[in-house]
């Protein structure tokens, strides 16, 4: 079977004791468990990614949430103070925008998995073709503000959790995404990993 999935706020200590997870796993609104898209093959995932629409209305009001899962997080967010310890894509300080897009595309090419996740993501983003729309005049560098809190991914299986970045300036640095229906994503570069926050 699968391995079990660590809940959402689950600190980075504790999830590295914990067993790789289907990606990406989500608690949604009423606390039930979704995973979307299944990446054991890239036949199931184009299966999914075929029977999503994604949303191109503007968002205003942090509507990004009636999106996609991916996009979800409420309670009360764990705080983390370090990256780095459970990467998705790796450490990419040291690229420019072009340089992490080409990164992922990469890693698109090559991995089912990542394939199937990126895709999730690019189409939650607004683009029905998945990352394939993605285009390296979309990636910027930003420095995330302390306190922020959002969606932090974890781990090459892409699981994610609700958290709070309390970590230093260095581990603040991301590469911004622009989306096409306003829900904007970002990737830590200390650790390639997803984070999303409103910011409508």
């Amino acid at each position: 079977g699968t391995a079990a999935i660590p809940p959402t706020g689950t600190t980075a200590a504790e999830l590295e004791t914990t067993a790789a997870t289907p990606p990406p796993t989500e608690v949604d609104g009423a606390g039930a468990e979704t995973t979307p898209p299944p990446a054991d093959t890239e036949a199931a995932a184009a299966k999914t990614l075929e029977a999503s629409t994604p949303t191109s209305a503007a968002t205003t009001g942090c509507t990004c949430n009636q999106n996609r899962p991916i996009f979800r997080y409420s309670g009360t967010p764990k705080s983390i103070d370090k990256l780095g310890r459970l990467p998705e894509f790796g450490d990419s300080h040291g690229l420019t925008g072009t340089q992490f897009y080409e990164k992922l595309a990469r890693r698109h090419r090559t991995n089912a998995v990542d394939r199937a996740y990126l895709d999730y993501v690019f189409q939650s983003m607004g683009y029905s073709g998945g990352f394939d729309a993605a285009k390296a005049s979309q990636f910027s560098e930003v420095e995330i503000a302390a306190g922020t809190r959002g969606n932090l991914g974890f781990a090459a299986n892409h699981g994610y959790g609700y958290y709070e970045l309390n970590t230093s300036e260095r581990d603040r640095q991301a590469f911004r995404i622009e989306a096409a229906n306003g829900c904007h994503v970002h990737f830590m570069k200390t650790c390639g990993n997803y984070f999303f926050y409103c910011n409508q």
